[in-house]
């Protein structure tokens, strides 16, 4: 008996090479997106800085990407005033924890990285009005009570797609 390849074979086989091809680009693309999330995860975390040595270029070049995990700011008293440069971005704001302690003044620069956004806190009566993308606002206000409070972006959907932090008050 002789075997010959017919038509429907080879119609057979370009298919299943076409089914490995989409499946190759399918696994190309996995490996892509979770490439740019890893470095995404891995940017440096926001610093706080003296208020009489930031300029708006060292603020501007601050710029981060979105990381899932909290990020704890780090705190530097100076003036009596403890100063917090915070990046406000789609869904997220950089860092999501700071601490300070009862008593203590507070100044937040917020800096819009994208659209428009403000700041919240309403257990301490704390209003950022809207900053739009590209530009700084400047809220300041005093820790007056302990715990730990929630602070959001009230523009639209902003807070329900997860842009809030923690505020601890020690």
């Amino acid at each position: 008996m002789v075997l010959c390849k017919t038509g429907g074979d080879d119609m057979e086989s370009k298919s299943q090479t076409n089914t490995i091809m989409i499946i190759g680009i399918v696994i190309v693309a996995v490996v892509v997106v979770l490439g740019a999330l890893a470095f995404r995860n891995n940017s440096p975390t926001p610093t706080i800085s003296n208020p009489t040595s930031t300029t708006q270029n060292q603020i501007a070049e601050s710029t981060l990407a979105v990381s899932p995990e909290p990020t704890q700011a780090d705190v530097t008293l100076t003036e009596e005033i403890q100063t917090v440069n915070l990046e406000a971005g789609s869904f997220y704001y950089k860092p999501n924890v700071i601490t300070v302690k009862k008593g203590q003044k507070v100044r937040i620069v917020m800096k819009a990285a994208d659209q428009m956004h403000n700041f919240n806190i309403d257990e301490l009566g704390v209003k950022l009005p809207i900053v739009k993308s590209g530009n700084t606002g400047t809220v300041e206000f005093t820790a007056d009570k302990l715990g730990t409070f929630e602070y959001y972006c009230s523009v639209v959907q902003h807070r329900a797609n997860g842009q809030v932090g923690k505020l601890i008050v020690q």
